[in-house]
């Protein structure tokens, strides 16, 4: 199996034939199969189709990967799509990454959509695919098509025993006139899907042969380090760029307005150039701090807020108990393990970038608009020369050594290109580690308030649930829905402003929302003295496919036998539904009696997330997904103090390591219908089950993230 990056335009793509090979090409919309092209000429007359796959005259099948790849195998699972409806040989499957462009719809990849999006037009150019070479074949052999059929990338001729090639055949199925609507396999045919086939880029990333944005070199290419300002909303006052024009390799240090950034021969020589350089800042607030954030949600949370949802009737005349608890969850940095970094060439010609990024359009979007705020004659000649139209700039979209909602942010590609304007230098912009880490985008600080009634019959009367943060939707994201019975339920909220970036986090605010939700719902179940699993069925009977996934971790845990467990150790469970997906996991933990440090032993796990593509992938996103929030759930936490981040680093953000890491059993049940996400679930609900469990092991409720500190100290 090939491995290439599309390092060339769509026309420059389109006028190579020879890149694909001739034989049969395939386009399709990206809402559907009702646009399709089937041979180079019309492509090269003008006809725009989205192009997913083609087939050669050398029998390889390669297939237009439009979805980021960042590790969560989506160019693996999309090629299932396509090679189960083309009854492909998965050995001759290869992949082309999709440069950016409007042709291919929406290129963003977040939120656990990539499968869900192109499920349907992934499978139709398959299908499209698969009956054009079963009429070229037939026509070929003069026989009806009826008589034909396909098998992993041949064609066969029952009654004569006769087969051929889908290469051999391609050239003559590229002349067959396009079905308007192909005919998609039922779930019981299904040979690639739902099989855990190896990742088509495995290889590549084992040998290192794979290319990320940081391994981009092209002829000319300078490279540039940043340094930021310090304090949120700071501008560069001043800075003495005579002071480096001695240091070997130094080609230009530039004013960004918000930052300096040094352009050099080597990345080395540009740091260590920024290290040295003194840079005076004007503005920003030093006194923003956790503890100022803090009192003015707390504050907030005394008064009433903005009604998100508000159903049923309060129930007055049965409360037996009424509960009340407040919560908070820190603020996250996303620290991926490559850290931002984008190469940008700005000539006469236009603008050429090799970012990674998780949002294409937007990353093209935006540098144009970098471009065009500029006031360099070079602006002014593309300008009057391009007219800053799409074609001007091309966005090649390399591997993404990690991504989680940070890469959807396209900061860093402004600044490469407003570099590479003012430099007049092809440069590579890396992003220090302490840059990364103190100019992130952060999962928000939020507090939450809540407010439940239980009745005579430990029934959940009212819910109200207030939270206060600074965006509507990562604040209050994933609170909104709740598969739990009660009679009355009132979400609402406050917006508060306060300076510090916020962006999109793995999960987005499911991941701080469903803490706190699955955390009451467990202070309800010890209130109401009810097993909290038992709670949980009593809320749950009206859903049942939620219900058979809690069944279904509670069997796998052996939770009815969780009494047996030693002192200072407990288990506690959560579920989540959500990105089409339902999720349940049990965490069993200990801790040490002596400092309160929390350890965590094994998690099982329980998913339903519809029909799966490849079962490998699923786990290994759901593993993922559960280290990620373990991260965020023990040791990482960003503090702001006097007006910027306190971290810079692993040493002050720690990552989970190898050796905390529990043994994790994922269990996917076994589902038809439409894929569900898989590479957000795995995190919401694990803080909850590790902080549900160290209340089962010592009595201590847990309702502040993360536990650095350990528990005694919460």
């Amino acid at each position: 199996m090939r491995y290439q990056i599309q390092d060339q335009d769509r026309r420059r793509f389109l006028k190579n034939s020879a890149y694909l090979g001739t034989g049969l090409l395939i386009g399709v919309t990206a809402s559907g199969c009702n646009q399709q092209v089937p041979n180079n000429a019309s492509l090269n007359n003008g006809f725009q189709p989205s192009i997913w796959l083609s087939i050669g005259e050398d029998d390889q099948l390669r297939i237009v990967i439009s979805k980021v790849e960042m590790g969560q195998g989506i160019s693996t699972a999309l090629s299932m799509l396509v090679a189960e409806e083309l009854d492909a040989d998965w050995s001759k499957v290869n992949i082309i990454r999709a440069d950016a462009s409007s042709i291919y719809g929406n290129m963003a990849t977040a939120g656990s959509t990539s499968v869900r999006e192109l499920w349907s037009p992934l499978r139709q150019a398959g299908a499209a695919a698969r009956e054009m070479l079963l009429a070229a074949a037939a026509s070929h052999w003069g026989v009806p098509t009826k008589e034909c059929y396909t098998d992993t990338g041949k064609i066969f001729h029952s009654p004569s025993n006769s087969s051929i090639s889908y290469g051999e055949i391609s050239l003559a199925a590229s002349k067959q006139p396009l079905p308007p609507n192909p005919v998609l396999k039922p779930e019981n045919q299904f040979k690639i899907i739902g099989q855990p086939v190896q990742r088509l880029d495995s290889i590549e990333k084992i040998t290192g042969a794979a290319v990320y944005g940081i391994d981009i070199e092209i002829p000319g290419l300078k490279y540039a380090a940043i340094r930021q300002a310090p304090l949120f909303g700071a501008r560069v006052k001043g800075f003495d760029a005579a002071s480096l024009t001695s240091k070997a390799g130094i080609l230009s240090v530039i004013n960004l307005g918000d930052a300096i950034a040094v352009v050099a021969e080597t990345y080395w020589q540009a740091q260590k150039a920024i290290d040295t350089l003194e840079v005076q800042w004007d503005g920003g607030d030093s006194s923003l701090s956790d503890d100022k954030i803090q009192a003015e949600y707390k504050r907030l949370a005394l008064q009433d807020g903005k009604v998100e949802v508000e159903s049923g009737q309060p129930e007055t005349q049965n409360i037996q108990k009424t509960v009340e608890a407040e919560y908070e969850a820190a603020f996250q940095a996303h620290a991926t393990m490559e850290p931002m970094n984008c190469t940008a060439s700005v000539n006469s010609e236009g603008c050429e970038i090799w970012a990674p990024t998780q949002n294409p359009g937007y990353a093209q979007s935006q540098a144009r608009n970098a471009l065009e705020s500029g006031v360099q004659k070079l602006v002014r000649k593309l300008k009057d020369k391009l007219g800053f139209q799409e074609e001007a700039i091309q966005l090649h979209i390399p591997l993404l050594g990690g991504g989680f909602g940070r890469r959807l942010e396209q900061d860093y590609v402004i600044q490469a290109v407003e570099i590479s304007q003012q430099s007049g230098y092809p440069i590579k912009l890396i992003w220090s580690r302490a840059e990364d880490v103190q100019h992130d985008f952060y999962r928000p600080y939020t507090y939450h308030k809540l407010v439940a009634d239980i009745g005579s019959q430990a029934e959940l009367l009212n819910w109200r649930h207030r939270i206060i943060g600074p965006t509507h939707g990562r604040s209050v994201g994933g609170a909104a829905y709740s598969p739990y019975r009660m009679n009355y339920r009132k979400i609402d909220y406050h917006v508060k402003k306060h300076g510090v970036p916020i962006g999109s986090w793995r999960s987005i605010g499911d991941s701080h929302n469903t803490f706190v939700i699955e955390s009451f719902i467990d202070e309800l179940a010890h209130a109401a003295q009810i097993d909290p699993y038992q709670y949980r069925r009593n809320l749950l009977k009206n859903q049942p496919r939620i219900l058979a996934v809690l069944d279904k971790v509670a069997e796998l845990s052996n939770w009815s036998k969780r009494s047996n467990l030693p002192a200072n150790r407990g288990v506690g469970m959560a579920i989540h539904s959500g990105f089409d997906s339902i999720v349940a996991q049990v965490a069993e933990v200990s801790v040490n009696s002596s400092t309160g440090a929390v350890s965590v032993h094994n998690i099982n796990c329980v998913v339903d997330c519809g029909l799966v593509v490849n079962p490998s992938i699923v786990r290994s996103q759901i593993e993922g997904g559960i280290a990620f929030g373990l991260t965020a759930t023990l040791v990482s936490e960003i503090n702001i103090q006097s007006g910027r981040v306190k971290q810079s680093n692993f040493h002050d953000f720690p990552l989970l390591k190898f050796s905390d890491m529990p043994e994790v059993s994922v269990h996917i049940m076994k589902n038809s219908g439409l894929p569900g996400g898989v590479g957000e679930i795995g995190v919401p609900p694990i803080a909850p089950a590790v902080c549900n469990a160290v209340y089962d092991a010592v009595k201590i409720r847990i309702r502040r993230i993360p536990l650095r500190e350990g528990v005694l100290n919460s």
